[in-house]
């Protein structure tokens, strides 16, 4: 839409007040403490099954603070060193936020600080919450924060994070022109907590999301509260922990990044309920009119976004045909290389070298072998002495009885055989 439209009877009573009873989407680790009061739920992806290989853009962003687990959102990789998430997962907010159209704020809604980016970090795969209490297992941890210049979550509630290291995974495309359409139908990938208040240990997926509403609009006229033109709304489909996690089209872009929801069934003993029902809206931010925001990002990270219709990157050891069929942005001889521009380190047994306008991990060529060293000419074998009957002691070794007479020498054979063994240097 390009216009305010204005949508009366949508808001229910419960709605308006679990938007703000549900913190924004983010997960807590069970008693953990932090600036952040970060709502627990009991629930994954609503109604959703666990999610594949395919989608392993999507990625686990925990928070530390003090060296604990503070918190879990869900993250995409649109760069190798690139992570695109939800401005309330990198920052202290408000416990939820009420907007209206024009993208201001109603109720709550604000953000008070950044986390220190070096807090942020990254686990990969479908089952990356197996690490999730070890940052030293994490895949990479965040290097420098990139996001708008406001004070509300309100119609910008998105943020990227520039890494340390690349991560050697997926790389998911974006929708930069043109926001979802309503009625498109999307698919919700991202992390929350089980019925028992766990981490799942498998990323959880719904597809078949339909798009209820894109901004700007007024859902209610009675409170003004809407979407802004930089969101849009979907019914049940994701809950706490999904924050900051994407929404697919069909063909595998990420339309939108999860902000806030709420409107289930109030339960105090099990805040999933928020997510589950008719009633149901949930909020995501999108990227069409965040060009300026997009283009920072891509700049610090040394990177150019993937657009619609790009294949997802594949990882490195994948068989590829172009650069841009690779993750890395890196296909050498029909395989997708490990890149190494921004300090990764590659494996012991590679080096880091240039190639086109990057550089990539290659094979350590081996030393060379050295030649083997030449066999010393035998000393000459002296005259043999005329046989006696007598036995010589010559030095303290006796000859045999036609040993040598006295003042001959014995004989001394010696035969030197140099071998060198190529040792394989090993690179650190």
């Amino acid at each position: 839409m390009t216009s305010e439209t204005s949508v009366r009877g949508v808001l229910s009573a419960a709605f308006i007040a679990s938007v703000i009873a549900l913190a924004s989407g983010c997960s807590s680790e069970p008693g953990a403490h932090g600036g952040e009061p970060l709502a627990r739920a009991a629930s994954p992806i609503i109604a959703g099954t666990p999610s594949t290989s395919d989608q392993d853009a999507v990625v686990l962003l925990a928070i530390y603070e003090a060296g604990q687990l503070h918190g879990t959102c869900t993250g995409t990789l649109v760069a190798p060193n690139l992570v695109l998430t939800a401005r309330h997962c990198v920052s202290a907010t408000d416990r939820g936020a009420l907007c209206n159209a024009s993208g201001g704020a109603l109720q709550e809604g604000a953000v008070h600080g950044d986390y220190a980016a070096s807090d942020l970090y990254v686990y990969t795969g479908v089952d990356g919450v197996r690490n999730v209490y070890d940052p030293n297992r994490a895949a990479a941890r965040g290097k420098q924060l990139v996001h708008e210049n406001v004070s509300t979550m309100c119609n910008s509630d998105v943020a990227f994070i520039v890494l340390q290291s690349s991560v050697q995974g997926r790389i998911a495309p974006l929708r930069l022109k043109g926001a979802a359409r309503e009625g498109e139908k999307l698919t919700a990938v991202g992390w929350g907590l089980t019925e028992a208040g766990d981490l799942p240990a498998k990323r959880q997926q719904r597809e078949g999301v339909a798009v209820n509403y894109v901004g700007p609009v007024t859902l209610d006229p009675a409170s003004t509260i809407g979407l802004g033109d930089s969101e849009l709304l979907v019914g049940e489909s994701i809950c706490s922990g999904d924050s900051g996690g994407p929404a697919f089209s069909a063909k595998g872009a990420v339309v939108g990044v999860v902000s806030r929801g709420g409107g289930g069934a109030a339960n105090p003993s099990n805040e999933s309920a928020n997510c589950v029902g008719r009633d149901v809206l949930n909020f995501y931010t999108h990227l069409s009119n965040k060009a300026a925001l997009v283009a920072k990002a891509f700049q610090l990270a040394g990177a150019e976004p993937r657009t619609e219709g790009d294949a997802p990157g594949v990882g490195v050891g994948e068989s590829c045909k172009t650069n841009l069929d690779c993750s890395s942005d890196a296909c050498v001889k029909g395989t997708c290389e490990r890149r190494c521009d921004d300090g990764t380190k590659c494996a012991l047994s590679e080096i880091c070298k240039p190639f086109e306008d990057k550089k990539i991990c290659v094979p350590a060529p081996a030393p060379p072998t050295p030649e083997p060293a030449a066999e010393p000419e035998p000393a000459p074998v002296a005259a043999a002495a005329a046989p006696s009957a007598t036995t010589t002691t010559t030095s303290g070794c006796s000859t045999s009885p036609a040993g040598s007479t006295s003042g001959a020498g014995f004989l001394l054979a010696i035969a030197a055989i140099a071998g060198a063994a190529a040792r394989r240097r090993r690179s650190a």
